[in-house]
């Protein structure tokens, strides 16, 4: 495996486990695996098995194109848990961003992802309309930041 792909591996577990609100630990305890492992998954240390790339794909819905970061979009026949993940975090993003300072926070970095993750949600759910409406409010509000 290539650094690039490894690094992007890296990248998407970390995502995912802060898209569940999930610790190391959380995480470690919802696949079977130690803490240590986790941790030793996050800092490259060691490479996802194959088991273990079907483990979250099955039990978050994350399609392994995703998790291998083949694809951008970790979309899965589950939309429904991949989006429930995607709204928890959005909307964590966006309270704890009018904490630091509600007309336009001081962190570009926030907002570029809350962007990046309405861009993925409005993609999985783009035939719901109806469930999009509090997140094109956000989209809109963190626009004129």
């Amino acid at each position: 495996m290539n650094n690039i792909t490894t690094s992007k591996i890296i990248e998407n577990l970390k995502q995912l486990r802060k898209n569940f609100n999930l610790t190391q630990a959380d995480l470690a305890k919802k696949l079977n695996l130690s803490f240590q492992q986790i941790s030793n998954l996050e800092n490259g240390r060691r490479n996802l098995t194959l088991e273990q790339t079907l483990l979250l794909n099955q039990k978050f819905g994350v399609s392994v194109d995703w998790i291998l970061g083949i694809s951008s979009i970790p979309q899965n026949t589950n939309t429904e848990a991949v989006s429930k993940a995607l709204l928890i975090r959005i909307n964590d993003i966006y309270e704890q961003t009018h904490k630091w300072k509600p007309s336009a926070p001081d962190k570009p970095e926030a907002k570029q992802e809350i962007l990046d993750l309405c861009e993925a949600y409005n993609e999985i759910n783009k035939n719901k309309a109806s469930e999009l409406n509090k997140i094109l409010e956000i989209q809109k509000a963190v626009e004129l930041w």
